[in-house]
């Protein structure tokens, strides 16, 4: 499925449904450079409390993955930010399950320079912070 994203930029979506496990492919065009982020979602009624977890692998180069937990339905972005306070990406934006999941953030287009970077979940009134650092 393809639709038309902001900016006139394409989002491809590729959806295999199973009862444990949903994959998302979303193609962002950004610039002249494609930002490809992978989502699997776990769906576990088991979960009973927010959690960010350190991504892996850490350091990274190219791609490291970042996993978080709701307990309750609700909505929930995640993001990616330099040390200087500046949005690299949002990964997640959207309304979610309760459940736990796991996002690949892929910085191989996305001309970033080695270092220390900042990513956060935030749901309803839980939000919290991890560092990272991608070495080349």
């Amino acid at each position: 499925m393809l639709h038309n994203g902001p900016k006139g930029s394409d989002v491809a979506l590729v959806n295999t449904d199973s009862v444990d496990d949903i994959f998302h492919m979303i193609e962002i065009e950004k610039g002249a450079h494609p930002l490809t982020t992978t989502v699997r979602e776990e769906r576990n009624g088991n979960v009973s409390s927010y959690s960010l977890n350190q991504n892996y692998p850490n350091p990274f180069n190219p791609s490291t993955v970042i996993e978080y937990s709701l307990p309750e339905a609700g909505f929930v972005t995640v993001r990616v930010f330099n040390l200087l306070g500046q949005e690299i990406t949002t990964l997640v934006n959207e309304y979610k399950r309760s459940g736990t999941y796991q996002v690949t953030f892929d910085s191989k287009h996305l001309s970033l320079p080695s270092g220390m970077y900042i990513y956060t979940h935030s749901s309803g009134k839980y939000s919290q912070a991890r560092k990272m650092l991608l070495l080349k």
